[in-house]
């Protein structure tokens, strides 16, 4: 017969090997930028000189995940072009989805604060309050809010001024 003692310590062995499993997703792969909303506008606002796209997405989001290898494909065909802004709640379900992505070209953000605070910063770009994710904010090399929406990559891509392959 198991003993109470043993059950305890088995699943404090468990809980304890999961906490670890996941720090260690967390720690290996793509970096994870925590980033406050203001200062997410304050590094929008201080490149300018060429067009970009700001994608917000999150790893739960079905639709997100089916475009971001395409997202991927135009920061890589274009540098510096993707601004890509993680709204997850989940640090570690965040870290999990990128390092499964493997080699992102982008810097990986995740907001540190609201998804509203974000949307109130964003403003003086332009940008209008989103209602769903993907969203996609076109700005120009001014960054000025051009057009927002759930576009397609070849949409971005032309925009981007990206040959279509």
């Amino acid at each position: 017969m198991i003993s109470k003692r043993m059950v305890v310590i088995t699943l404090f062995m468990a809980v304890f090997i999961s906490a670890i499993a996941v720090q260690a997703a967390d720690k290996q792969g793509v970096e994870i930028h925590k980033i406050s909303p203001h200062r997410i506008a304050r590094d929008i606002k201080n490149i300018k000189g060429q067009k970009r796209a700001i994608v917000l997405y999150a790893s739960w989001c079905p639709n997100c995940v089916q475009k971001m290898p395409q997202i991927i494909e135009i920061e890589r065909a274009k540098a510096s072009s993707i601004i890509a802004i993680s709204i997850d709640e989940s640090r570690q379900d965040f870290a999990r989805y990128m390092n499964k992505l493997g080699d992102v070209p982008f810097k990986a953000i995740v907001i540190d604060g609201a998804e509203w605070k974000l949307a109130e910063e964003l403003e003086r770009f332009g940008v209008e309050v989103w209602e769903a994710i993907p969203h996609v904010i076109l700005l120009d090399e001014n960054n000025k809010t051009v057009e927002q929406g759930n576009f397609s990559p070849k949409y971005i891509e032309a925009f981007l001024g990206i040959p279509s392959s």
